[in-house]
């Protein structure tokens, strides 16, 4: 109302606050404790229309977990992705950086370009545990099932020890930024701790087709085992950081050294023991896990 008493209204609006938005995925999360290879699958299960079929799915889509080590304060990202009007039962994540011991509850959420997600899409809180070593760089796990053994298990420390001639007792000198865990790794290499192929594809890497159908199961065997143990020793031998993880010592992102094999005679050499000393590099924690390409966070949008 102006002072000479005109009077001019306004269009009305509707403001409403909302708290939350719901995905417009169709699915529901599974998660699925995988022992035997120490790692969480994780799978959409789409929901069916009236006819059967499976709902279609587009956007993007954040998998993140909470752990009880935290008693679930702390929601960490560990992959995203994106579908294009792509059925979400085609969807398969596995977890390899789990902790053995720690229960895990895993959430998906929509987002746009603006930033906004959606509510959590929920699975069932899962217990890890496994019971052999495991080693994992982001894309090949060897698992050491067959004489796995940490014979040592050390913090190095940064300490000198100073003898003086006026004292009775020395002086200890330490260097406190310095304290890390170094361990000696060892067991039995064959292929057949890798029969699920986390480590390598028969087929693929070592052309096992090609040979497959000899009727000399020795013959076999034996080329089949130094193809596996070749493989294995270039690989603990690249210098790169690896995920170690064990039920006994814990999870410790390591560097391989002084790896070496030692042959079995009494299997005429087929099968070999490997031995390497572990050090720790860097804490296990989600922004080290994802610098070293162990949690593979890509940017979807430069898909």
């Amino acid at each position: 109302m102006t002072n000479n008493n005109l009077e001019v209204t306004s269009p009305r609006y509707l403001v409403m606050q909302a708290n939350s938005i719901d995905p417009e995925i169709k699915a529901s999360l599974e998660a699925i404790l995988d022992y035997d290879n120490g790692c969480i699958n994780l799978k959409l299960v789409g929901h069916k229309g009236p006819h059967g079929e499976e709902y279609a799915a587009s956007g993007a889509f954040l998998l993140t977990r909470a752990s009880s080590v935290d008693n679930y304060s702390t929601w960490l990202s560990v992959s995203q992705f994106r579908l294009t009007g792509e059925l979400p039962s085609q969807f398969l994540f596995r977890d390899h950086t789990i902790e053995s011991g720690a229960t895990y509850r895993y959430s998906l959420q929509q987002f746009n370009d603006a930033g906004i997600y959606s509510n959590r899409i929920l699975a069932p809180d899962v217990k890890a545990q496994f019971e052999d070593i495991f080693l994992f760089d982001g894309d090949r796990q060897l698992k050491v099932r067959f004489n796995p053994k940490v014979t040592s298990f050390k913090t190095v420390l940064l300490e000198t020890k100073k003898n003086t001639i006026g004292n009775k007792y020395p002086f200890i000198f330490r260097n406190g930024a310095v304290a890390y865990k170094e361990f000696p790794i060892s067991g039995l290499l064959s292929y057949m701790v890798d029969n699920d192929e986390f480590f390598a594809s028969k087929k693929d890497d070592f052309g096992y087709e090609k040979w497959e159908n000899t009727t000399d199961v020795d013959d076999e065997n034996i080329t089949l085992e130094r193809y596996f143990k070749l493989e294995v020793l270039n690989w603990l031998n690249d210098g790169k950081v690896k995920l170690f993880k064990s039920p006994q010592e814990g999870n410790y992102l390591v560097r391989l050294m002084n790896v070496s094999l030692s042959p079995i005679d009494t299997v005429s050499r087929m099968l070999h023991n490997f031995t390497c000393t572990a050090s720790e590099v860097a804490a296990f924690t989600t922004e080290n896990l994802a610098a070293y390409n162990l949690l593979k966070l890509e940017d979807i949008n430069q898909k």
